[in-house]
């Protein structure tokens, strides 16, 4: 049986991870178990190393995904901002000649999708047998996965929460994206997808991105033929776009069926 430390547990907010690779069944279907393993390792390696460099702590590697945290066992000030700036560089990371060189020689680039969100949690040693493990345990531990699979409506690469959001500066340029109602209190939270540091961002992609934001915002006060006009003036074709012309035409029908539907 596995048991919490005695004396050695403490709640603390935190910068939680969890990432996971796309396809990752497809991906490694024709792949011996060895070169799926070999592969893996240089993945895993590689990311831990982005993490742990950018102060984070490596809570457990499982299947294809990571799940990792910040501000705990160590302090770490401004947490939200080099966990963010981490995962900006996992994700560049797996679009440079390092993974290109991967595929080449395993035949798969994997891509990966990333959830962050700023909350609390337990923390401390669990014991199972001779065994201890340092992690994190929590509601808003399992938020991250939850994040980390929107990522598959929007084809997005890293989603974060509000509490994370707001923690961020100016230098990164992020979008809202969704809402959803989170914990046992279903408190409403929105999500965002965080794009890039502003600085590596051509204007024009940085003035799409505040374009959509406004658009959100419009479609959240359901003025939806607002919100679908402002859709048809962006890039119809970006996946988040797409799917908000989608939702707008819909909203637009329930509300001409019955007024009182989006209520």
């Amino acid at each position: 049986h596995a048991m919490l430390g005695e004396g050695g547990s403490s709640r603390e907010e935190l910068s939680i991870m969890h990432t996971n690779i796309v396809a990752f069944r497809r991906l490694t279907l024709g792949m011996t178990p060895e070169k799926m393993i070999e592969w893996l390792n240089r993945y895993f390696g590689s990311m831990s190393e982005i993490i742990e460099k950018n102060g984070g702590f490596v809570d457990r590697l499982a299947g294809d995904s990571i799940t990792a945290f910040w501000n705990a066992p160590r302090r770490t000030p401004k947490h939200p901002v080099v966990a963010a700036l981490s995962a900006l560089e996992q994700i560049r990371l797996l679009d440079s000649e390092v993974a290109e060189e991967w595929e080449l020689h395993y035949g798969a680039r994997p891509r990966c999708r990333i959830g962050l969100h700023l909350g609390q949690a337990i923390v401390g040693n669990i014991i199972t047998g001779k065994r201890t493990f340092y992690t994190a345990l929590g509601e808003d531990v399992s938020l991250t996965t939850t994040l980390e699979e929107i990522n598959k409506v929007f084809k997005t690469h890293i989603i974060i929460s509000e509490p994370f959001f707001r923690q961020l500066d100016a230098r990164f340029i992020c979008r809202p994206l969704e809402r959803i109602l989170h914990g046992e209190k279903r408190q409403a939270l929105t999500l965002y997808e965080l794009v890039e540091e502003r600085d590596r961002l051509k204007a024009a992609r940085i003035l799409f991105h505040e374009e959509f934001s406004r658009m959100t915002a419009t479609y959240w006060k359901k003025e939806f033929m607002q919100a679908l006009s402002m859709c048809e003036n962006m890039d119809t074709d970006e996946p988040a776009v797409k799917l908000y012309i989608k939702r707008c035409k819909i909203m637009i029908v329930m509300v001409q069926t019955d007024p009182n539907a989006h209520r």
